[in-house]
């Protein structure tokens, strides 16, 4: 099916990217995180990112909301996640083992992706030091008929925090690094690895995102340009981290 028939990085390393793990330092060992806490999707408001496309440099703006909408798919209550500025829309949300994805629709008229039983792509919590590995079969529709069918895998390891600068301002975040591989029929495997960085009761700030060669794609990096972000319920000011106050204030300057 070549590189137009890949599945779309964008949340499959947006909840939870990246990947491979060989020879990267680990920030501590033992450190647990609750990923729900760095990766609410009921927020139901914009968030704007800049797109940089690394190999020749072009700026793209996307915006993002979590919690658009309340969408039943096979039986199962998904939130609906949308993506503008040419991007898709995806179904899923988080459940007693972690954050689930069941379908991704993209702008192509009449195609779909059905994740069975569905991928999840992020646990409820990672532990530094622990990789976790995620398996389903996903399966592309066109019109209603299946034209694709194969195993997709997702592995992860979370970093530890580390402090990140973004257009939006600068964020104490959760680093996870991830790797997302999967096998079109009668082709090589694809694949796509990078970083991303999540803040507590926001969610993504920044992610770096680079394909393998099969699909011929740039290596990208999404930035939080800026955006009304919800204050969540709960207190995030914990050692630094932006705390309710500073979530208001920043959302008033734009």
């Amino acid at each position: 099916m070549g590189g137009e028939r890949h599945l779309s990085y964008r949340k499959l390393l947006v909840f939870v990217f990246f990947f491979v793990f060989i020879g990267l330092p680990i920030s501590s060992f033992g450190e647990t995180y609750n990923l729900k806490e760095y990766f609410p999707v009921e927020q139901g408001e914009f968030l704007n990112y800049k797109v940089t496309v690394l190999e020749n440099g072009v700026d793209i703006e996307v915006e993002s909301q979590y919690g658009d909408s309340k969408v039943v798919i096979n039986g199962v209550e998904c939130t609906k996640c949308v993506t503008r500025g040419g991007e898709m829309y995806e179904y899923g949300g988080w459940y007693e083992d972690g954050l689930r994805l069941y379908k991704s629709k993209y702008p192509v008229e009449d195609e779909y992706r059905i994740y069975e039983p569905y991928i999840l792509i992020c646990p409820l919590t990672l532990e530094t030091g622990e990789p976790f590995t995620s398996e389903c079969i996903y399966k592309i529709y066109e019109s209603g008929v299946i034209t694709e069918q194969g195993p997709l895998k997702v592995e992860l390891r979370a970093l530890g925090e580390e402090e990140v600068t973004v257009p939006a301002g600068t964020f104490n975040c959760l680093k996870i690094y991830g790797r997302v591989e999967w096998k079109p029929p009668y082709e090589p495997a694809h694949s796509g690895e990078g970083y991303i960085w999540l803040a507590r009761g926001i969610g993504l700030i920044k992610l770096d995102v680079t394909p393998n060669v099969v699909d011929g794609r740039e290596p990208r990096v999404y930035e939080l340009l800026f955006g009304f972000i919800p204050v969540c319920k709960g207190d995030f000011d914990h050692d630094g981290d932006v705390d309710g106050a500073d979530l208001a204030i920043f959302a008033s300057e734009f």
